[in-house]
């Protein structure tokens, strides 16, 4: 059984109303809860996208963190 817990960490980028996801990675070193090491990966992959819909989901994960989920 694996209880480990990988934290994906997104370097994000707001220009205007674009949203840029630069690189990824994942933690490697956490302190009292905070990220203070990250391993990025090395192919270079980016994702870009409108604002809108991403902050529309994130208005709702916040929803059904404190009122479905809760």
């Amino acid at each position: 059984m694996d209880l480990n817990c990988t934290v994906a960490v997104i370097e994000q980028v707001v220009q205007g109303e674009k949203l840029i996801w630069e690189r990824f990675g994942r933690a490697v070193a956490v302190i009292n809860g905070l990220v203070t090491a990250v391993a990025w990966n090395a192919n270079g992959q980016r994702a870009e996208f409108s604002r809108q819909p991403f902050d529309q989901v994130c208005t709702e994960f916040k929803r059904l963190t404190e009122h479905e989920w809760a």
